[in-house]
């Protein structure tokens, strides 16, 4: 009898359970209340206590996301890490900020450390309007090390180093700059010779192969890896312009899958 009745219990509270939830196809959802795992007591929509885990696998081009979204600009979206209820990092979108689409840094709900910038990829520290690369208000930069400062790259593309001496005077050496997002390595088994001429360049440059019986992919990038140009074939030798891009160092890079080679060589462009 106690077998019975602990049979029907079960049933019963499967019942209710599987009540609550609704199928759409192949779907299974929920739209009252909350869900708890291993939390009797949900807060959210979903409240976990434990660890998540998430293993992404490819699928074309997705790949593995994890998506924010919000209806509109009108609403916020971030992540936050807590400490008892209380706000350690936020991390996410502000509709109140001055672009909401920007990707802020707070402490707490009222004190902003950082923002990316979404409209041009600056970087603000202490403002929420960054007006250069990296903008950073109410506060220092402290370089520690002295033989460390900042870097510059001159027209012609050399680097140089500007520290301090003991007088207070910034005092610049060259050095060799530092490795680009793109690398500046050759595989050459079929040992074809380039050449690139003017380099540096102001309006064109002509390359030049020779010993190269394959066609050939000419891509050009800039020093963070974006490419800004790209012929997809081409033989002994072809003319390009430079009239849209600006002064600096470029990576030009010549390729062949089929033989396995690959021929790159920094571009200076001085206009």
């Amino acid at each position: 009898m106690r077998t019975v009745f602990m049979t029907i219990l079960i049933v019963l509270g499967y019942s209710y359970c599987s009540a609550q939830w609704k199928t759409n196809g192949m779907d299974i959802y929920y739209d009252e209340g909350n869900v708890g795992i291993m939390e009797p007591s949900p807060e959210e929509a979903l409240h976990i206590k434990g660890r998540l885990r998430l293993d992404f696998t490819y699928e074309g081009n997705g790949g593995g996301r994890m998506h924010l979204n919000r209806p509109s600009v009108d609403y916020e979206a971030f992540i936050s890490f807590d400490t008892d209820s209380q706000y350690d990092w936020l991390i996410g979108t502000d509709n109140d900020a001055f672009d909401p689409f920007d990707l802020n840094f707070w402490h707490d709900p009222h004190s902003h450390v950082m923002t990316l910038s979404k409209s041009n990829n600056h970087v603000g520290i202490g403002t929420q309007n960054p007006l250069s690369r990296l903008h950073i208000t109410g506060g220092d930069i402290y370089i520690e090390d002295i033989d460390r400062g900042i870097i510059m790259k001159d027209p012609t593309g050399q680097c140089w180093r500007g520290t301090l001496n003991e007088f207070g005077q910034l005092h610049f050496t060259t050095i060799s700059c530092p490795q680009s997002a793109v690398s500046i390595e050759t595989v050459n088994p079929k040992k074809f010779q380039v050449e690139i001429s003017p380099n540096p360049a102001h309006n064109y440059c002509k390359v030049s192969l020779s010993d190269a019986d394959y066609p050939m992919k000419l891509e050009i990038f800039d020093l963070n890896g974006i490419k800004l140009y790209t012929v997809n074939e081409f033989y002994q030798e072809m003319t390009i312009s430079l009239k849209n891009f600006s002064s600096g160092t470029y990576v030009l890079k010549i390729t062949n899958n089929q033989i396995k080679t690959s021929y790159t060589e920094k571009l200076i462009i001085l206009k």
